[in-house]
């Protein structure tokens, strides 16, 4: 278990190489501590690896604290970025295809309390998307949704929301969770 935390720098990560060159454009190079200690357990694959020991039990659910400007956005966000890329769902697409278009099936969620926490979320996932297919998109109360109607209807791969616009959207059936990993 030890092992998983002795890598210190991103490029030691097996992570898509388009997502490595977008943390290097951000001129990153050494992970943080709660970085070094969250990433490797966030990819690990379950079906690849065992769990059987009791020591190595719900690795996927992660619970972590540190301060402001530690890098926390990105420890979980790089994870399920790559997870992503590696197996973006052909069922999804057909869904998607299905519904002449008026739905979005992202393949991952986001959930934060306030809009400006979303905004902060979706910038920084945005810097990591730069050059993939995947497309984030923000969605938050306090203005009018058409602008986030007009959005998400360009296509939506990773949602980041407020719950209550989540909920509103959903109702609305402009998204779709079940295909949400």
């Amino acid at each position: 278990m030890t092992s998983l935390y002795r890598n210190h720098h991103f490029t030691d990560l097996k992570v898509d190489s388009k997502l490595l060159a977008n943390v290097s454009m951000m001129n990153l190079s050494r992970m943080t501590p709660i970085q070094r200690h969250a990433i490797p357990l966030l990819l690990l694959n379950p079906k690849e690896e065992d769990f059987t020991s009791p020591t190595t039990v719900g690795l996927l659910d992660l619970m972590a604290a540190a301060q402001t400007g530690s890098g926390k956005t990105l420890a979980y966000l790089l994870p399920t970025l790559s997870r992503m890329m590696s197996s973006y769902p052909s069922e999804a697409m057909s869904a998607l295809a299905d519904s002449n278009f008026t739905v979005q099936y992202p393949s991952a969620l986001i959930l934060a309390p306030t809009r400006e926490l979303v905004n902060q979320i979706r910038l920084e996932a945005s810097k990591l998307c730069y050059r993939t297919y995947i497309r984030p998109v923000a969605l938050f109360g306090g203005e009018r949704p058409d602008r986030q109607v007009t959005e998400i209807g360009r296509g939506c791969h990773l949602t980041i929301a407020t719950p209550g616009r989540l909920l509103d959207f959903l109702d609305r059936q402009l998204l779709n969770l079940s295909h949400c990993r």
